[in-house]
C-alpha cells in the first residue's frame, strides 16, 4: 500500500532524519578519534623523540619572571636562550635591529634584539628551509608561559631532538 499521493508519511521520514543524523553523529566522532595526538612523552622519551616534559623545563624557566624587552630579565632569558642553542651545537647569535612601531597616534623606534640560529654544518644542495620561529619576551605584567614560553620551549625540544642531523632534505633555521 503506496500512501496517498505517494508521500512518505512523516514519521518514516522523520525517522529517516534521525537515523542519518545518529550515523553523521557516530562518523564525527569517529573521525575525531582517529585524530587524536599521541600521549606526551616524560622526561624518559627517546633522545631523538619529542618530550613534553624537557619542553616543560624549558617553559619553567623562560617564565620564571615577566621578561619585557629591554629588561634585566629580557637579557637573561636572551643569553640563556642563544647558550642552549649552542649547547644543541647550533650557531646561534643575537640580531640587533631598530624598527618603528605605532603607540596610539604615534610611531616610535624601537631597538630589537632577535636570536638566530643556523646549524654549524653547510646545507647540502637542494635541502628544503624550515624555519621555526616564535618570540621570547612577555608582557610586563605576567611571566609569558603561554605567550609565548611554549613556543620557544616546543621550539627547542624539536631543535634538540632533531639534533644535527634532520630528516634528509630538510634544513631546519630557527
Amino acid at each position: 500500500n503506496e500512501p496517498s499521493g505517494g508521500k512518505e508519511p512523516s514519521r518514516r521520514r522523520a525517522a529517516r532524519a534521525v537515523a542519518r543524523a545518529v550515523a553523521l553523529c557516530a562518523l564525527a566522532a569517529a573521525v575525531v578519534a582517529a585524530m587524536e595526538p599521541p600521549p606526551p612523552r616524560g622526561a624518559d622519551a627517546p633522545h631523538d623523540a619529542f618530550s613534553a616534559a624537557r619542553a616543560m623545563d624549558d617553559v619553567r624557566w623562560i617564565a620564571a619572571a615577566p621578561h619585557p624587552p629591554g629588561t634585566d630579565a629580557h637579557r637573561a632569558v636572551r643569553e640563556r636562550l642563544v647558550a642552549r642553542l649552542t649547547l644543541l651545537g647550533w650557531d646561534a647569535r643575537t640580531v640587533r635591529r631598530k624598527v618603528a612601531r605605532r603607540v596610539g597616534e604615534s610611531v616610535v623606534a624601537c631597538d630589537t634584539a632577535n636570536v638566530v640560529a643556523v646549524p654549524r654544518t653547510p646545507a647540502p644542495p637542494g635541502t628544503v628551509p624550515l624555519i621555526l620561529a616564535a618570540h621570547y619576551d612577555s608582557h610586563g605584567t605576567g611571566p609569558g608561559a603561554g605567550d609565548d614560553a611554549a613556543g620557544v620551549a616546543s621550539l627547542l625540544e624539536v631543535v634538540r631532538a632533531l639534533g644535527s642531523d634532520p630528516p634528509p632534505g630538510l634544513r631546519v633555521l630557527v
